[in-house]
């Protein structure tokens, strides 16, 4: 076993984790494993990994995005290191990796995906060897598979829609169960929008509202346009997006 010190009271740390994890000493002020200059092993479980330990453990699926991010956001050596990622587009490309994965939303599926797939660009760079948890990427693909072409769905949208789809069913069987969850909720009059562009399906909050109908501007704006109706049946309100192509 190595001992640990905190690097600023020059106090061994050994006695006090031991007792913090029996739920003996609660520590004032607390201690973060940050404060500990050498790398330790108690019982022969690491304590205080190194930087790139905390990325592989995330990647390899052992820490979930939460305790990750929580992580990124107090340890300033973790920081330092991500923040050696200069060039990994397109998460670099309006800012350094670390303010990439301080901006994203630790509790959306999309986001774990997207962090992931940055880190992964970025210990590739750095010759580290890895290996990737796939386990988000799969759920995520499950509601692409079940995502009719005429429908894109909001990131908010995919993590209330695999919440409520067991995670005991088989694949299959979880498509057919988002498919329906779709069907019921995305309610058109006649037939679902055609658009000109990207799929703009309106909603209120969470919501998704009824659309109505389309309707061709061409005639009025001299292009290629139509306006889409949605209604809203909570306060019996008609919504419309344009788009022109």
């Amino acid at each position: 076993m190595i001992l640990a010190y905190n690097q600023f009271t020059d106090e061994p740390l050994i006695e006090q984790i031991k007792a913090s994890v029996e739920g003996k000493y609660t520590p004032d002020p607390p201690i973060y494993f940050s404060d500990v200059d050498q790398v330790f092993i108690l019982d022969g479980n690491w304590i205080h990994m190194q930087p790139v330990d905390h990325i592989k453990s995330y990647l390899d699926g052992k820490t979930k995005i939460a305790a990750f991010y929580d992580t990124v956001t107090k340890d300033k050596q973790l920081q330092a290191y991500i923040e050696q990622a200069t060039d990994i587009p397109p998460y670099t490309n309006d800012g350094d990796l670390l303010l990439y994965i301080l901006n994203q939303n630790p509790a959306a599926v999309v986001s774990d995906i997207n962090i992931k797939d940055a880190l992964a660009k970025f210990l590739k760079v750095m010759e580290v060897e890895h290996h990737i948890d796939q386990t988000s990427l799969d759920r995520y693909e499950l509601v692409l598979d079940a995502t009719p072409e005429w429908l894109s769905l909001p990131d908010a949208y995919i993590d209330i829609l695999l919440e409520n789809i067991p995670t005991t069913l088989g694949r299959t069987a979880r498509v057919k169960a988002i498919k329906n969850k779709i069907s019921d909720e995305f309610r058109f009059l006649k037939k679902p929008p055609k658009w000109l562009q990207e799929p703009a399906w309106m909603f209120a909050g969470d919501r998704p509202l009824i659309f109505i109908g389309q309707l061709d501007l061409g005639d009025l704006l001299h292009d290629d346009a139509q306006v889409y109706v949605f209604f809203d049946n909570s306060n019996q309100a008609f919504l419309t997006v344009k788009q022109c192509a």
